[in-house]
Order: C-alpha cells, then structure tokens, then sequence
C-alpha cells in the first residue's frame, strides 16, 4: 500500500491478503486511524496504515483482547506510528506467545509420546 493513497476496505483485503470481516471489525471498533467514508458509506483507508492493519491481524489471529487491540491504536494514533510504549506492550505480548509456544511443544511432545504407545 502507498503513502498518499486511498483504499476501499475490498482492496486493502486483496492487498494484504487480510479478509474483509476482520478489516471491517477493525474499523467498526476504532483500530484503524483516519477511516473515512464515501458517499455511499464505503469505507476508505490511507496507505501509511498498511503495514499496523497486518500487524492488528497477526495479534488477533493469536487471540489479542480487543482491550490490548484498543490501547495498541491508542498508542500509535498518539505517537503517529509505533513508539516506545508501542515497542513494549509489542514485547509483552511477543513473550507471552514464546510461553505458550512452550506449552503447545509440551502437548505435542506428551501426544506423540501416547501416540507411539498406541501404535505398538
């Protein structure tokens, strides 16, 4: 997405590869700075967003609060991009997935483990 540019949320979803019904969940609860509407009520957004529009996505599918969705937007809408308080509430939730990747390879390790007993 360009700097300067305006997109509907149908070619912010074929450009990121983001479905519709998130982007639309990110406007409708105020995540995405500077949403406009047309005429005909479409929604339209400016390039520069591109990339924190792909990082909402990523920190929803790994089941983000809408809370911690809100105060990330808060934050960049403050700083006019990702800043300090930004780049920290993004480490916290960065250590908190390796955590739960750490018991995720537990559960698989003790699946595998019972799937070798049944298999003999």
């Amino acid at each position: 997405m360009q700097d300067g540019q305006q997109y509907t949320i149908r070619e912010v979803s074929e450009i990121l590869k983001i479905p519709v019904r998130n982007l639309r969940y990110f406007c409708d609860n105020g995540l995405i700075p500077n949403v406009c509407r047309s005429q005909n009520g479409y929604r339209s957004v400016a390039g520069q967003h591109g990339d924190f529009i792909r990082l909402l996505n990523a920190l929803q599918l790994v089941d983000s609060s809408l809370e911690d969705l809100k105060r990330l937007s808060e934050l960049y809408r403050k700083h006019g991009g990702i800043g300090v308080e930004c780049q920290e509430l993004l480490r916290t939730k960065k250590r908190q997935l390796w955590q739960k990747l750490t018991v995720i390879q537990d559960d698989i390790s003790l699946i595998e483990r019972y799937e070798e007993i049944f298999d003999k």
